[in-house]
């Protein structure tokens, strides 16, 4: 089934780069956004257990105490390097 689905896809965006219409790619383009904020929302729509809350925040701590955090400014620093 995994497979299928990924047959699909690649078959999709050939399809999908061979279109020259631009007001089709728009309507694609508006779509997908719509299914992305329904997908969003849904996902916070079922709010995490406490077990699971502890869990990230357990990890955020880990996280902390390895070093493996960026502070806001070192990160915006980061996204003005973006090109």
């Amino acid at each position: 089934m995994r497979n299928n689905l990924h047959s699909r896809k690649i078959n999709f965006v050939q399809d999908f780069l061979r279109i020259q219409n631009e007001a089709v790619i728009r309507r694609f383009e508006d779509m997908l956004r719509q299914e992305q904020l329904k997908l969003a929302e849904a996902d916070l729509s079922y709010p995490m257990s406490l077990e699971e809350l502890n869990t990230v925040i357990d990890q955020a701590e880990k996280d902390d105490r390895n070093g493996r955090l960026t502070n806001a400014d070192d990160l915006k620093k980061e996204i003005d390097n973006w090109e």
